[in-house]
């Protein structure tokens, strides 16, 4: 799920949509992995 968050961001989603699109993203310490670039 994290991986998938992460790209998404990557894709233009904003943060504050994704848990819209993964429900279960708040039970991960952090949405994005940072492994695109993006931060953490």
């Amino acid at each position: 799920m994290q991986y998938a968050a992460t790209l998404a961001s990557w894709c233009g989603v904003p943060t504050s949509q994704l848990a819209n699109i993964f429900p279960n993203i708040g039970n991960f310490p952090k949405a994005n992995l940072g492994f695109v670039g993006l931060g953490s």
